[in-house]
């Protein structure tokens, strides 16, 4: 008799790494996301804000993107925001309208929106967006346009306090979900 067994049964199962140790397959990236990740890790600090600066404005594009587009802050706290900081701005704004001097009133309502965004995106609402711009991130990364890349990079670096220097308000994303959301929020107060 032989000192070694035969195997029992057919053939033996692969032994695969601990769960926590497997290899996962890396998510698809286009040639675009490469070539663009190429360009930013060239650019000096200086270039790094002004792209910062432009596409935080063009970051607009991305409200009507699958993971912004059903993104509204709550009514309610839209409307009491509002009025805060309306009792604070309101009479300001009237006065600057009333004189005719527009290009200053648009700049006064600017800053009482960057100061209500501040207030409406509490810790639990910055995580949903942070959430939000990476899943956006991760599904343009597999696509052509450098561009909505771009933007959402940035606005996932904002949202994670990349720049505590730069206000929220300031994003054209989230100044279109603002307006949507007081727009919203003013026609359902309107309707009761």
């Amino acid at each position: 008799m032989s000192k070694h067994k035969k195997p029992r049964g057919g053939p033996r199962k692969p032994i695969l790494p601990a769960r926590d140790k497997q290899v996962r397959p890396v998510a698809e990236v286009s040639s675009q996301a490469l070539a663009l990740g190429a360009q930013l890790s060239r650019l000096t600090p200086d270039q790094w804000k002004e792209r910062l600066a432009r596409n935080l404005l063009g970051a607009i594009a991305l409200r009507d993107e699958p993971e912004f587009a059903d993104f509204h802050f709550d009514e309610e706290t839209v409307i009491k925001a509002m009025v805060h900081h309306i009792e604070r701005y309101g009479a300001r704004l009237n006065a600057l309208v009333a004189e005719g001097k527009l290009d200053a009133a648009r700049e006064l309502y600017d800053d009482m929106r960057i100061d209500v965004i501040a207030e409406l995106v509490t810790p639990e609402v910055r995580r949903d967006l942070q959430e939000r711009a990476g899943r956006c991130l991760a599904r343009l990364k597999r696509g052509q346009d450098a561009n909505k890349i771009e933007m959402a990079l940035y606005v996932g670096t904002l949202l994670s306090g990349g720049d505590e220097t730069v206000p929220l308000g300031l994003c054209g994303l989230f100044t279109a979900i603002y307006e949507d959301s007081s727009r919203r929020a003013t026609e359902l107060y309107e309707v009761e």
